[in-house]
């Protein structure tokens, strides 16, 4: 084989190995980047590493959440001094602030697949209970009420569950726990050792991928939605968090430090292939969300 053939072979191997997109898959994640002296929400087209800045307020603008058609963005902001929830245009305008609590913090705002509700965490009553409201901000309802740390929930594609982690076991660490949107039947996932978080459905509602540092440091993993079939994602000596999977359930965005700082990758969510750095960053970049499907 001559020298231009084997170079050939060679780049076809690498393509091979890189995480491909289908065609009508969006390209666009929303994350948070502290790339001035505060956290703002950016864009980051993978497919050129293309980003945009949606928020400079001076504030911290946190966790990013795309309304199901991809129209707006849920966030979090410290504007008030402490964290409420927001809303925005997916172009970065009109933004709008949905609770106002000064004396309670607002996390992890998620949209419910019919964009009519919200769910978020929040220690209104001193711990973290998770509340279910109307998507314009109004009637939130506390639905845990359990009295322990219960946070980050996610709403199954379905719109019939959510998933949410909590330190209500004896062990007092994080598991993933699912429940009815109603907060009714809480069951346990997870039941390992160690710390279980940021949990989010695969687009079919077979499978969880969430971080765990079950292994000593936190990689990715992928569990069927009844808890079996655990398959270790990442592995590496470094910290990946907060998975997200694309609209067609084909990859897996997270952020990771591996790079030295917090960094947005991209790997096949069957595990084959490489992972692709998609953020450049030298500051950290965080909390990546896939741009939904258009409707």
């Amino acid at each position: 084989m001559n020298i231009k053939a084997t170079i050939l072979v060679i780049i076809s191997l690498l393509l091979m190995a890189i995480p491909t997109l289908a065609q009508d898959t969006p390209l666009i994640i929303a994350y948070m980047s502290a790339q001035g002296n505060n956290y703002d929400i950016f864009l980051v087209d993978i497919s050129t590493g293309q980003m945009t800045q949606l928020t400079d307020t001076g504030s911290n603008e946190l966790f990013p959440s795309w309304s199901p058609d991809g129209t707006r963005i849920l966030f979090m902001a410290d504007t008030n001094g402490n964290q409420d929830i927001w809303v925005m245009n997916a172009d970065g305008t009109d933004l709008q602030p949905l609770t106002d609590t000064p004396n309670a913090d607002e996390w992890y705002p998620v949209w419910s697949p019919d964009g009519a509700q919200i769910a978020y965490h929040s220690n209104l009553t001193g711990d973290n209970e998770i509340y279910v409201m109307n998507a314009d901000g109004t009637n939130w309802v506390n639905i845990t009420q359990d009295g322990s740390d219960d946070q980050n929930p996610v709403w199954s594609p379905d719109g019939a569950q959510i998933a949410f982690v909590s330190d209500r076991t004896q062990s007092a660490n994080l598991e993933i726990w699912v429940m009815g949107a109603d907060g009714s039947n809480p069951i346990q996932l997870t039941d390992s050792v160690s710390n279980d978080a940021n949990p989010t459905w695969s687009p079919d509602g077979a499978q969880l991928a969430f971080a765990s540092n079950r292994d000593g440091d936190s990689e990715i993993y992928i569990m069927n939605a009844d808890s079996t079939g655990v398959e270790r994602l990442t592995n590496n000596t470094d910290e990946d968090l907060y998975p997200t999977w694309s609209p067609d359930g084909t990859l897996i965005a997270f952020q990771s430090d591996r790079s030295g700082n917090y960094d947005i990758y991209v790997t096949n969510s069957d595990g084959s292939g490489s992972e692709q750095r998609v953020t450049q960053s030298n500051d950290d970049d965080w909390g990546p969300v896939w741009m939904p499907e258009a409707s």
